[in-house]
C-alpha cells in the first residue's frame, strides 16, 4: 500500500472517531454525527483510492447498522427502491445495445449523411451521440464504442496527433457522447442517482419532465458547443473525410441482426414508454426490468453476458450512494443543514445568477478533490436540498445544477469516464492535456451558461421562487 494511501487510511479513521467523540450540536443527535463521521470516513478512503470505492460504499452502510446508527432496512434501502431497479434496467439494455452491435450502426449510420469536412463530421459526432445518448445510460460504453471510430476519422482526413483537427474530432466526440447525457434522463446513470437521492414526493421525475426541465440549458449546450469546437480546434486545412471508410464500417457489419431488431425494438419501446409514464400509469423501473427479461429471455444477452458484461461495482457503488439520502433524512440531518444554510444562502434566493455561479465554483473545486462524478453529484444534491425546499427551489433544480457541473477534466484523475475516452480513441494520442483542459473550461462556461439562460425557465414552470 503506498504511503498516500496509508495516509488517507489512518486520516478517514481519525475523521470518523473525532465524530464520534465531538458533542453533537444543536439540532444533531450522536447518531447523526456518528453517522456523518462513518460518511466521512468513507469519502476520504475513496479520495485516496484506499479501497474499491463500492467496497468502501457497502462497509459504509454495514458500519451503520452494525453500530445501530440506522435500521437494516433503512440502510440498505436503494436496493429496493424503483431507481436502483430503473438504473440496472437500464445498464442491462445498455449492454445489449454495445454487444448486438446497434448502436455502432447507428452512429455510422448518421456519421454517412453528414458533409465530410471537419464542420460535417463535428455535427456528425454530436448529433449521433445526442440520437444515442437517451437509448444507453452507460457513458463508458458510449464512449468505448466511438472512441475508435473518432480516432479512424481524424486519421483519414490526414490530421496528425495532437493537432487541432484530432483535438476538435475528440471534443465532438467526447462532448456528444458523455456531456450531452444530462439532456435526457436515460443519458446517464447519474441522472438515476441524483433523482434516487431526492426526497420523498420529489424523486418521480418522468423522462418528458426532464427533457421540458432541461430544455434551455440542452439547446445551449448544443448550439454553443458546436460553436465552440469549431472556433478552437477547426484546421486551418480544408481536408474531406473519405466516406468510403465509414462504408466499409458498416459493409463489415453486414445485415441487421435478429439481435440488433429485438435490442432496437426493446429500446424503442422503453423510449416510449418511459416518454407516456404518467399516461399510462406503468413505472419506469417496471419497464426497465421487462425489458431486461426480455432480453435475456429472448437470449440476446446469455448467464455470462449477464454475470460478466454488467458492471456490478457500479450497481452496488450507486445503490449505495442513494443511500446516503435515507441516511440524512433519518437521522434529522437534512433539516440541519437546511437550517443551518437557509440565513447564509437565503440572500442568494433574490440574486439567483449569483447563486447559481457560486454554485457552480463550489462544485467545481469540490471535484479537485473528489474524482467520483456520481459522489460529488449526490452529495451535493443531498446536502442542498433541504436549503433549496426551505426557500421555494426544487430539488430537481439543485441535483441538476451539480450534475452539469461535475463535468471536469482539467487533470487526469478529475474524471475516469475521459480516461477511458482517451485510451479507446488512439489510446491517448488524439490531444494533449492542455487541449483537454481547454475543453473542459469550453464545457463549464457553456455550461453555465445554459444554467443562466434556464432561470427564467425554472421560474416560469414554478421550479424557483
Amino acid at each position: 500500500m503506498s504511503k498516500k494511501r496509508i495516509a488517507c487510511l489512518a486520516l478517514g479513521v481519525i475523521a470518523a472517531i473525532a465524530f464520534f467523540l465531538i458533542p453533537p450540536p444543536a439540532g444533531l443527535t450522536a447518531e447523526a454525527m456518528q453517522g456523518i463521521g462513518i460518511l466521512l470516513c468513507g469519502i476520504i478512503w475513496m479520495v485516496g483510492a484506499v479501497f474499491p470505492d463500492f467496497a468502501v460504499m457497502i462497509a459504509m452502510l454495514a458500519a451503520w447498522v452494525v453500530l445501530k446508527i440506522l435500521p437494516f432496512a433503512t440502510a440498505f434501502s436503494a436496493f429496493s427502491g424503483t431507481s436502483f431497479w430503473l438504473l440496472l434496467g437500464a445498464m442491462v439494455i445498455g449492454v445489449a445495445g454495445s454487444k448486438s452491435g446497434l448502436l455502432m450502426r447507428i452512429a455510422l449510420a448518421v456519421l454517412r449523411v453528414f458533409p465530410s469536412n471537419f464542420q460535417g463530421q463535428v455535427l456528425a459526432l454530436l448529433t449521433s451521440g445526442l440520437i444515442i445518448s437517451p437509448l444507453v445510460p452507460s457513458t463508458a460504453a458510449k464512449a468505448a464504442i466511438m472512441g475508435p471510430i473518432a480516432k479512424q476519422i481524424s486519421d483519414t482526413m490526414g490530421y496528425e496527433n495532437q493537432s487541432r483537427g484530432s483535438a476538435g474530432l475528440f471534443y465532438a466526440y467526447f462532448t456528444g457522447f458523455t456531456c450531452f447525457g444530462p439532456i435526457f434522463l436515460s443519458g446517464s446513470f447519474i441522472a438515476y442517482s441524483m433523482l434516487g437521492a431526492m426526497p420523498e414526493g420529489f424523486e418521480g421525475v418522468t423522462w418528458i419532465q426532464w427533457v421540458y426541465y432541461a430544455l434551455p440549458w440542452s439547446i445551449v449546450m448544443i448550439v454553443l458547443s458546436y460553436i465552440a469546437i469549431v472556433l478552437l480546434f477547426k484546421p486551418k486545412g480544408g481536408t474531406q473525410f473519405d466516406k468510403a471508410t465509414i462504408a466499409d464500417m458498416s459493409k463489415a457489419l453486414g445485415p441487421i441482426k435478429r439481435d440488433e431488431w429485438i435490442t432496437l425494438a426493446v429500446m424503442g419501446g422503453c423510449l416510449v414508454l418511459w416518454m407516456l409514464e404518467r399516461t399510462i400509469d406503468v413505472s419506469s423501473a417496471a419497464v426497465a426490468v421487462l425489458a431486461m427479461t426480455i432480453l435475456v429471455a429472448t437470449k440476446v444477452l446469455d448467464k455470462a453476458d449477464f454475470d460478466k458484461k454488467v458492471n456490478w461495482n457500479l450497481v452496488f457503488f450507486i445503490g449505495a450512494v442513494i443511500s446516503i439520502g435515507s441516511m440524512i433524512k433519518y437521522l434529522g440531518i437534512d433539516v440541519f443543514i437546511g437550517d443551518t444554510l437557509t440565513p447564509l444562502m437565503a440572500p442568494l434566493v433574490s440574486r439567483p445568477i449569483v447563486f447559481v455561479l457560486g454554485f457552480v465554483a463550489v462544485v467545481l473545486l469540490a471535484r479537485f478533490v473528489i474524482a467520483s462524478t456520481l459522489t460529488t453529484t449526490v452529495l451535493f444534491t443531498v446536502a442542498l436540498v433541504p436549503f433549496g425546499l426551505s426557500v421555494g427551489i426544487s430539488p430537481w433544480v439543485i441535483g441538476f445544477i451539480a450534475y452539469v457541473s461535475v463535468h471536469v477534466w482539467f487533470l487526469r484523475y478529475q474524471m475516469p469516464l475521459y480516461l477511458t475516452a482517451n485510451a479507446t480513441a488512439g489510446n491517448g494520442e488524439m490531444l494533449s492535456q492542455r487541449q483537454a483542459a481547454l475543453q473542459s473550461a469550453s464545457y463549464i462556461v457553456i455550461s453555465t451558461i445554459g444554467l443562466l439562460v434556464s432561470l427564467p425557465w425554472w421560474k416560469f414552470l414554478g421550479l424557483m421562487p
